[in-house]
């Protein structure tokens, strides 16, 4: 399975990098163009790009619809001219696109098409996609002012952007920020059955997964959720904790 998913991964990842890495700036649009163009050339067996004949074998092989690629690109093109987000629910579409297509893909390379495993799948994968924003407040924001606290919560806790240019970390931030993860672990809650649902090697993968960004929720608020002066990260005494917790069983309950 390992080239089917790198197939995949070289796609997203590529597409990805247009979209965000400092040399693109001013024209990322033209480069997801063209990666776009592609991968409709590829869906019509005129893949030529290497990146593109490893995925065109792929996409056959398991019947992966160009619509998941496609919803992909359409939100690495957004994160190229989109900088705020005015509610959740701005927010929560931007993960079905960013995020969501990727935990399908997966799904289907190891043959579930079950509702309820896409159903799972996407909440999980929308709760990864969360805790990566609340995890980079700091970075995003160097960015060129990106962020993804809808502008509805900054108005809600009192908080301001310039105060998050400037780093202030008060009660407001911190219970706007509470507020964040809590609902995030929502998400995480509602994907759960997914690990109990899956078998072999991806339930291994999934309950890792499940754990390191559920880890992460809990070391932002350990940290007091001042992410601008170190961002939190897993590390060996972290994924030490994750794998006591599969092998224990903990991650299953």
């Amino acid at each position: 399975m390992r080239k089917h998913v790198a197939a995949v991964y070289a796609f997203a990842r590529t597409a990805d990098d247009f979209a965000d890495e400092k040399e693109n700036a001013g024209n990322e649009i033209s480069l997801l163009q063209g990666w776009e163009k592609n991968l409709r050339l590829c869906y019509e067996g005129k893949a030529q790009f290497p990146t593109f004949v490893a995925l065109a074998d792929t996409a056959k092989r398991f019947d992966l619809p160009m619509q998941l690629f496609l919803d992909l690109l359409d939100a690495f093109k957004q994160d190229a001219t989109v900088k705020t987000y005015a509610t959740f629910a701005d927010v929560l579409d931007y993960c079905r696109r960013s995020a969501n297509p990727i935990g399908r893909l997966v799904l289907l390379l190891f043959g579930h098409k079950n509702e309820d495993f896409f159903r799972w799948s996407d909440a999980i994968c929308t709760a990864l996609q969360l805790t990566n924003f609340w995890q980079d407040v700091a970075v995003d924001w160097k960015k060129g002012g990106r962020t993804y606290i809808p502008q509805e919560d900054f108005m809600q806790f009192g908080y301001s952007q310039e105060e998050l240019g400037r780093g202030v970390v008060n009660d407001a931030f911190r219970n706007m920020m509470r507020f964040e993860t809590d609902r995030t672990q929502v998400f995480f809650d509602e994907g759960k059955p997914l690990m109990k649902a899956a078998r072999g090697r991806l339930r291994l993968e999934l309950s890792l997964v499940w754990l390191g960004g559920t880890r992460i929720l809990e070391k932002l608020r350990l940290a007091g959720f001042d992410m601008f002066r170190r961002r939190p990260v897993l590390g060996a005494a972290d994924k030490l904790w994750m794998l006591w917790s599969l092998a224990s069983g903990k991650a299953l309950r």
